[in-house]
C-alpha cells in the first residue's frame, strides 16, 4: 500500500533524479537546490499537502537551506543534521495539527525516515557500506548490481524497523518478507514515476496515446508483482497490539548495541 500511496518515497525519487541530473549537467549545489525547491512545490501543488509530503518538503527544505549556506561559507557542512530537519518538520506539522501526533500516518512517515537517516548517519554507514564492499568485490562484473542490491536491502531494512512497531500497533500484522519483495517493487516505482512524468508531460503536449505504453507495461509489472506477493504464505502474520511495543523495545536494544560496538573506546 505504501509504494501504491502518493508520500515522501515517491517525493524522494523524483527529487533525486531531478538532482542527479542537475548535478551531472555541472549546476552548483547553491544553484541546483532552489531550482529542486520549485519542483518541490510544484508536486505539492499538484498532489496537495498531505503528512508524508510536508514532511519530505520540510526536510529538503532545511537540508537544502543548510547546503546553500555551507556552501556560502556562512555555517559548517557538519552542523547541517537531517536528523534535526526531520525534528523540525515534525513540530511544523503538530504546530498546525496536534492531533496528527495520534494518526497512524503521521507515525509510519516519520518512523520510516527516522530509521533511515539513523542507518546513513556517519556513526552507521561507514560499518555497512565496509560489509557491501567486501561482498561486492568478490562479485567482479556483478558488483554494481549487487552493490545497488544489498544498499537497497539495508535502506528497506531501516524503514522496516521503523514502521513494523507502528503497524503492529494499528493494524494487528507483521510483514516478515518485506525486505525481499522491496528488491522487486522499489525498482519499479522508480521506473514508473521516471517513464510516467515525462509521458504525462507528452500527453499533455498532444502526443499520440501510444507513447504511454511502457508507461503500463511498468505498472501491470508492478500491480502482478504485488498480486503475487499477497498470496505467498506468510507475507502477513496476525499480531497482538502488544507485539507492537516488543518490536520498539527490541528496534531500540538493536541500536544502542549498534551505536557500542561502533564507540572505539567502548
Amino acid at each position: 500500500m505504501h509504494v501504491l500511496a502518493v508520500s515522501g518515497l515517491h517525493l524522494g525519487i523524483v527529487l533525486a533524479g531531478a538532482w542527479l541530473a542537475l548535478r551531472r549537467a555541472g549546476v552548483r549545489a547553491a544553484v541546483a537546490y532552489p531550482v529542486v525547491g520549485l519542483l518541490v512545490l510544484l508536486v505539492l501543488w499538484i498532489v496537495g499537502p498531505r503528512v508524508s509530503l510536508v514532511r519530505a518538503s520540510l526536510l529538503f527544505v532545511f537540508l537544502g537551506l543548510g547546503s546553500v549556506l555551507a556552501d556560502l561559507g556562512l555555517i559548517l557542512r557538519r552542523s547541517v543534521d537531517p536528523l534535526n530537519g526531520l525534528a523540525v518538520a515534525a513540530i511544523v506539522i503538530l504546530a498546525m495539527r496536534p492531533t496528527e501526533l495520534f494518526e497512524a500516518g503521521f507515525q509510519l512517515t516519520f518512523a520510516a525516515t527516522a530509521g533511515i537517516l539513523i542507518v546513513v548517519s556517519p556513526g552507521f554507514r561507514g560499518r555497512w557500506q565496509r560489509w557491501i564492499e567486501r561482498i561486492a568485490g568478490k562479485s567482479r562484473s556483478a558488483a554494481p548490481l549487487v552493490r545497488y542490491a544489498l544498499t537497497l536491502i539495508v535502506i528497506s531494512a531501516a524503514a522496516q524497523a521503523g514502521v513494523a512497531p507502528v503497524v503492529g500497533w494499528h493494524f494487528g500484522t507483521f510483514h516478515p518478507l518485506q525486505l525481499g519483495l522491496n528488491l522487486l517493487v522499489v525498482p519499479l516505482v522508480t521506473l514508473a514515476l521516471w517513464i510516467g512524468l515525462p509521458v504525462i508531460l507528452l500527453l499533455a503536449l498532444g502526443s499520440a496515446g501510444f507513447c504511454a505504453a511502457p508507461f503500463g507495461w511498468v505498472l501491470r509489472a508492478l500491480s502482478w508483482i504485488v498480486e503475487a506477493a499477497a498470496r505467498i504464505p506468510l507475507v502477513e502474520c496476525a499480531v497482538s497490539r502488544w507485539f507492537g511495543l516488543w518490536l520498539i523495545a527490541l528496534v531500540a536494544l538493536v541500536l544502542l548495541a549498534l551505536r557500542y560496538a561502533a564507540d572505539s573506546s567502548s
